[in-house]
Parts: structure tokens; sequence; C-alpha cells
């Protein structure tokens, strides 16, 4: 092979060599781009993510915060109930024991008399 063609090969060679070299820049910038966005939208789909839990811990909350209140207010009334039954008994049992203090008293006095 002559001087002039080794010549020609070895700048080939050399061009070769530099667009394989900008080819390696250009995928590792392109590599580096696609990452990034990829990370931008994980990123993104995180704070969707998130943002669409906190609003169904809301509304789950806002669900059991009315089922509690509704407890609430079924265990106030099966109270007032109770309390209201207890009132009755106790009343009752007074009007009893009223009655046979009344009885004693008068029934002693009677025999008092009687005598």
């Amino acid at each position: 092979m002559n001087q002039a063609n080794i010549e020609k090969t070895l700048q080939r060679i050399i061009e070769i060599d530099d667009e394989s070299a900008a080819l390696k820049k250009e995928i590792q910038a392109l590599k580096l781009e696609k990452e990034q966005a990829m990370k931008k939208e994980a990123r993104e789909m995180d704070l969707d993510l998130m943002k669409r839990a906190r609003k169904l811990g809301k509304v789950e909350r806002e669900l059991i915060m009315s089922q509690a209140e509704e407890e609430i207010v079924r265990l106030r009334e099966k109270n007032d109930a109770i309390c209201q039954q207890m009132q009755r008994v106790m009343d009752h049992h007074v009007e009893e024991l009223v009655n046979d203090v009344f009885e004693k008293l008068i029934g002693e006095h009677l025999k008092a008399r009687a005598k």
C-alpha cells in the first residue's frame, strides 16, 4: 500500500473514532435526559398518588367520624332511655317506701289509740 492510501485510511479511522466518541456522548446525553424525564415523571406520579391518598384518607376519616357520631347519638338515646326507666323504678320504690312508712306510722298510731 502506498503512503497516500495509508494516510487516507488513518485519516478515515480518526474520523470514525471521532464520530464514535461524539455518538457515545450523544447516547450518554440521551440516556441522562431519559433518566431525568423518568425521575420527573416518577416524582409527579408520587405526588399525584399522595394527593389521592390524602383525599381518600380524608373521605375515610369523615366516614368514620360520621359513623362515630351516629353511634354516640345512639348511645346517648339508649342512655337517656335507661335513665328514664331507672327514674321510674326509683320513683315507684320511693312511693312504695313512703306508703310503707305511713302505714307503719298510722298503724302504730292506731294500735296505740286502740289500747
